[in-house]
């Protein structure tokens, strides 16, 4: 995003905004998401100067995010001039970076400049930011001073995992006896996943929840956009009683949402073994 300010005659100035953010749910090691790439950038910008008054400009565009670690940064060029901004995610999702917010055309002396941006990962595929600065610097002894705040959005492409077609052989298995149980994975997103693991759930009520029974699992392997894999296992239920049998997908890289990786709950009632003892009935003859 970039906001551009032409003063009159010789002092102007090139107010130059470019707010990058952060995205992932996956952890690595150093406890921080994986946000690198790229990222197509919404930024309103309101920027006040001494010689302009304030103007407003929202623009779009796409940067390249940089990682090393917990270490994020990425260059803007416009023209002739490259605006650098670099920083740091934090576990929790916030991150926080800092550059440049003003950029002089050559032959002006620049006295201050800084732009601080503080940002939120929402999910993997959505970054919150907001910004302030100031700058000031000379042109042939006449002084320039801009402030500005900014605000906006980093978007970008997603996988979306669902688990559909859940199904069991049989809705009212004996206890202790095999069954199987069904279920498909589905990629609903833009971009295609790496190999996941479906787990099958045991549920006292209907809502499938990763804090159920586990009772089996599935390896999945990569799956393009609008790509399935229908999987099936077959379990054997001890207890008696009535249960909801459902499956969970394990969240991938760049997955947004992840509220939405569990389906719906089928019901099943567990029925008690009955034995049978077959019994004889001796007749006699009463005139014996």
């Amino acid at each position: 995003m970039k906001a551009r300010i032409l003063l009159p005659a010789v002092n102007s100035l090139l107010i130059f905004l470019a707010i990058a953010g952060a995205a992932t749910t996956t952890v690595q090691a150093h406890a921080c998401a994986d946000i690198s790439g790229e990222w197509l950038v919404d930024e309103t910008a309101n920027v006040d100067c001494t010689s302009t008054g304030p103007i407003a400009q929202s623009e779009s565009d796409v940067i390249t995010m940089n990682q090393s670690g917990c270490n994020i940064s990425y260059d803007r060029t416009v023209g002739d001039f490259t605006a650098h901004r670099s920083g740091i995610i934090h576990d929790d999702g916030s991150l926080q970076m800092s550059g440049k917010l003003v950029i002089f055309v050559p032959g002006v002396t620049e006295k201050e400049n800084n732009l601080t941006i503080i940002g939120t990962l929402v999910n993997a595929g959505l970054i919150t930011f907001s910004g302030e600065g100031r700058a000031s610097g000379s042109l042939g002894g006449v002084t320039e001073t801009c402030t500005a705040t900014t605000s906006g959005t980093l978007t970008r492409d997603t996988s979306d995992l669902v688990v559909v077609g859940v199904s069991v052989s049989n809705s009212r298995p004996i206890t202790n006896r095999t069954f199987t149980i069904n279920a498909t994975v589905k990629n609903q997103g833009t971009i295609s996943t790496s190999s996941t693991t479906l787990r099958y759930y045991r549920s006292k009520d209907s809502t499938i929840t990763t804090g159920d029974t586990q009772i089996a699992r599935d390896a999945i392997s990569n799956l393009s956009p609008g790509g399935s894999s229908a999987e099936s296992e077959s379990v054997s239920i001890i207890p008696t009683g009535t249960f909801w049998f459902g499956a969970c997908v394990d969240p991938v890289q760049r997955e947004a949402p992840t509220t939405n990786n569990c389906s719906k709950g089928i019901k099943v009632t567990v029925m008690e073994q009955i034995s049978i003892t077959p019994t004889i009935q001796l007749l006699l003859d009463p005139d014996e």
